[in-house]
């Protein structure tokens, strides 16, 4: 099945100009041969949460367009959006429209950003979703919620053949978007689509710009690559029937980098180097080598050749105490939801 990625750079506090733009990716998409169109998240409002409470009333409306679209141009689409809660409140929703503008999946954001302030302004939700769409059985995440193994694992066992996340990620955490996402995709042995919005939001001086990296990707069950956009506005399509070969190191090295990342510790790896000949029935087991050295921001320190020989490589327990102090993911778990059957 083809499907299309369309990123872009939102307006902050502008549905009339973020729906100009997705329909114009929309009708890009469904040009090109998608069947369904993935779009970021907050794509119809951006980030402005005082503009964004003026906007609550009409939210159901911006996203009754979004439904017309799928019916206009006959094509799924995927985003998240602004949605006004039965408290009244706002909240962070990824939605699955239909080609026929049915909604297939609804999903709150159930990890708030707490280090932007997000759960100041959002009614965090408090169910894991996953539902059957155009695609398949999908798990539903956005942005922050990619920091969480638990959730991807909890879809996966529900059934989940796809996970789909629809992201706001910024630069410098473009090493920790790529190696989490091959890492969900491997674990849970399940394609993962994620689009990302590009661009800069100025959210004032409080917290300054965002400056959002783009490189929406698609990834295989064995953690290949099979889509990577570069940081510009547009369409980016892939195929979730391509076939490559399975690359073993692919998932030592980006399962390491993802137990850094998600866990703010160093992680020190040894493996083999050369053949082990089983016999027979089990054949020969060519060990790659590769150790490797891993910091609590992802950064490979070292990483070995194939060949026999010792390696260095010197480490600095203090960034454990400073990733620690500058990613809160590990306060922001919601175990109750993860294990909840």
């Amino acid at each position: 099945m083809k499907i299309a990625l369309a990123q872009f750079e939102v307006s902050r506090g502008a549905p009339s100009t973020n729906l100009t733009m997705i329909r114009e990716l929309v009708a890009q998409s469904k040009a090109q041969g998608g069947r369904v169109v993935f779009l970021p998240e907050m794509c119809t409002t951006g980030f402005n949460w005082s503009r964004n409470l003026e906007l609550l009333n009409q939210a159901a409306e911006h996203r009754a367009q979004i439904a017309a679209f799928a019916v206009e141009f006959n094509i799924a689409i995927c985003g998240s959006f602004l949605e006004q809660t039965e408290s009244g409140r706002a909240a962070n929703t990824l939605y699955f429209f239909e080609r026929t503008g049915v909604i297939s999946a609804q999903y709150r954001k159930v990890h708030l950003f707490t280090l932007l302030g997000e759960e100041k302004h959002v009614q965090p939700g408090e169910a894991i979703v996953t539902a059957e769409t155009e695609l398949g059985r999908i798990g539903c995440s956005i942005c922050y919620d990619l920091r969480f193994p638990e959730l991807f694992r909890k879809c996966a066992l529900d059934g989940a053949l796809v996970q789909v996340l629809a992201a706001a990620f910024p630069h410098p955490r473009l090493a920790h978007w790529r190696s989490l996402i091959q890492a969900r995709a491997i674990e849970n042995q399940s394609y993962f689509i994620a689009t990302n919005q590009c661009g800069i939001e100025r959210h004032g001086p409080s917290i300054g710009e965002c400056d959002y990296f783009g490189h929406s990707i698609v990834v295989d069950p064995w953690g290949r690559i099979l889509l990577e956009a570069s940081e510009s506005e547009g369409v980016y399509l892939a195929d979730l029937a391509a076939a490559f070969p399975h690359p073993r190191l692919a998932h030592w090295r980006s399962l390491i980098q993802a137990r850094a990342i998600e866990n703010q510790s160093y992680f020190i790896a040894t493996n083999q180097c050369g053949i082990e000949r089983h016999g027979p029935s089990i054949g020969e087991c060519d060990y790659f080598g590769h150790s490797i050295v891993v910091d609590p921001w992802g950064r490979i320190l070292l990483e070995a050749s194939e060949s026999e020989g010792v390696y260095l490589a010197d480490i600095d327990l203090a960034e454990v105490t400073n990733a620690r102090a500058r990613l809160t993911a590990l306060k922001d778990r919601r175990p109750e939801l993860y294990y909840n059957a």
